[in-house]
């Protein structure tokens, strides 16, 4: 008698499971708050004017903005041999966690090459250097700061041409 009480049981239990089931499409609305941070603050990916001209905050955001240079002309903002004083911008990942980060720029001759501290940035490591055929990507502990070098090669470019302007890409996974 008992057999029959489980297996009828079971058998409303399965029932009422797959008739609730039985949908065409749901809608669920909730509530979602987003904040935005400054590039310099604690936004996510933190961008960080360096010590050069040219290279600022400007309101929230990192602001490249050279001008004035010469024809024909190299023009480097910051120094990779003496990085822990002399850089042009820097990166920092924000996050309470490792992650990994791509820097890109998509246009001719305008390279960045990005430095890693070691014990301090005395001894920093080159990670490479993008320019608009090469991307560079690197993996970023919480808090952990890379900083760039960023050269101006102005050969070929005509005088008041803005054949250098393009997009700087940073992206973290």
């Amino acid at each position: 008698m008992q057999r029959r009480t489980v297996i009828a049981s079971v058998g409303a239990i399965l029932g009422t499971s797959v008739g609730t089931a039985a949908y065409t499409s749901a809608t669920v609305t909730r509530d979602a708050t987003f904040a935005v941070a400054t590039d310099a603050s604690s936004a996510l990916i933190g961008l960080n004017a360096g010590t050069t001209a040219g290279v600022t905050e400007s309101g929230d955001a990192l602001s490249i903005a050279v001008q004035d240079l010469n024809t024909d002309g190299t023009f480097v903002y910051g120094d990779g041999a003496n990085i822990d004083t002399s850089h042009a911008f820097s990166i920092i990942n924000n996050d309470g966690s490792e992650r990994s980060f791509t820097l890109g720029y998509d246009t001719a001759g305008v390279t960045f090459e990005l430095f890693q501290q070691g014990t301090d940035w005395t001894d920093a490591t080159s990670l490479g250097t993008v320019d608009s055929t090469t991307d560079v990507t690197w993996t970023a502990a919480a808090a952990e700061e890379i900083r760039a070098v960023m050269t101006i090669d102005t050969t070929g470019v005509a005088s008041g041409a803005t054949d250098l302007d393009g997009t700087l890409t940073v992206s973290a996974n």
